[in-house]
């Protein structure tokens, strides 16, 4: 019903509030994103931004907005992000001992490749084109 961002629905004092709410974030933060996800644009711009950033993770997996792995071959595409949000908890909830994929960064599913890199900063052979 609104399809333009210029639309003054989204600039009520509500979604203003939103939109600038990881500003409060004093805590490691995990994201969790998709390659072709609608959404990713902004996750990667708040991501940047959050005062926490230097300790925060951010997970770009296959597929688009809500899981759905398109037309990539990829099995069980949600145990990973199951799994790792399980291990994010116990580490900073329990003390337990954080995996390697999960510290500060981008951890990346590579398509085609079909495997898992992580990555201190974003990576450039992914390019520009979400940034």
């Amino acid at each position: 019903m609104h399809p333009e961002k210029s639309d003054p629905y989204w600039h009520s004092p509500t979604y203003d509030a939103i939109r600038a709410s990881y500003k409060g974030v004093h805590v490691p933060a995990m994201l969790l994103g998709r390659a072709y996800d609608f959404f990713l644009p902004g996750m990667l711009t708040t991501f940047r931004a959050l005062p926490t950033r230097s300790q925060s993770l951010m997970i770009l997996g296959p597929g688009e907005h809500g899981g759905a792995p398109g037309d990539l071959k990829v099995k069980h595409p949600h145990r990973r992000y199951f799994a790792d949000t399980l291990a994010w908890f116990d580490h900073f909830l329990k003390g337990k001992p954080l995996p390697a994929r999960l510290a500060p960064g981008f951890e990346v599913y590579i398509n085609g490749a079909d495997r898992w890199q992580h990555y201190a900063d974003w990576p450039q052979e992914i390019g520009r084109a979400h940034v």
